[in-house]
């Protein structure tokens, strides 16, 4: 199996978080500690399939994201093992993916909104002490004389009435991806920012998992 050191992954599987894996989990409780097996191929997880049903474990197709999650929140979980991503199995171990496990979280609440599995507000409640990047600058103490507040919008259109939304992002690396106007990249608490700009507020809005907080 393959080590990656976090440099490498961090923003190659950010961009791959809502991406389809094949994971075997238990079909009985945890006796011990043990790795988490998740399949990005199809041929990977051919080749593997039945030494993993003939000793106890089922296949469940998830994203990416949410088998990551698994390995940060579970304590018998200790590594994270991905075949079918490259040419051999890379191994992440619990440690290792700490410095993601607000981002990982952020990405499982956004995921399940889009999905219907909570609501809306539920996901605001538990974001809104998060932080984002947006594309645009508030007042800060560093502010002077000659700088200019503002943010980049997004057109949006609800039962018939048109409104702007805040742009907001995941990461810094997200936001300088969709960043065409060259604005400052900031990062913000959820929270003040909608109330500082008194706007909705419209998080990664290019990406498939999307959530808005009017």
């Amino acid at each position: 199996m393959q080590k990656i050191p976090i440099e490498y992954y961090n923003l190659n599987l950010f961009e791959q978080l809502d991406r389809p894996v094949i994971a075997f989990v238990k079909k009985r409780p945890f006796r011990k500690v043990e790795n988490l097996h998740v399949f990005a191929s199809t041929e990977a997880y051919e080749k593997e399939r039945r030494k993993f049903e003939i000793t106890g474990y089922k296949a469940q197709t998830i994203p990416l994201g949410m088998s990551l999650d698994a390995v940060i929140w579970q304590p018998y979980y200790v590594n994270l093992v991905i075949s079918g991503l490259d040419t051999s199995d890379i191994i992440f171990s619990k440690d290792d993916l700490q410095p993601l496990k607000d981002l990982i979280d952020s990405f499982c609440i956004m995921f399940a909104a889009t999905n219907a599995e909570i609501e809306n507000a539920k996901a605001y409640e538990l974001m809104k002490n998060k932080t984002v990047y947006f594309l645009g600058r508030l007042i800060t103490k560093e502010f002077k004389v000659g700088d200019r507040i503002g943010f980049e919008g997004i057109q949006r259109e609800s039962d018939g009435k048109h409104y702007v939304s805040v742009k907001c992002f995941l990461t810094r690396e997200s936001a300088e991806k969709f960043n065409m106007n060259n604005r400052p990249v900031t990062p913000a608490n959820l929270g003040y920012l909608k109330y500082f700009w008194c706007k909705p507020v419209i998080i990664e809005p290019h990406r498939d998992y999307w959530i808005e907080f009017l």
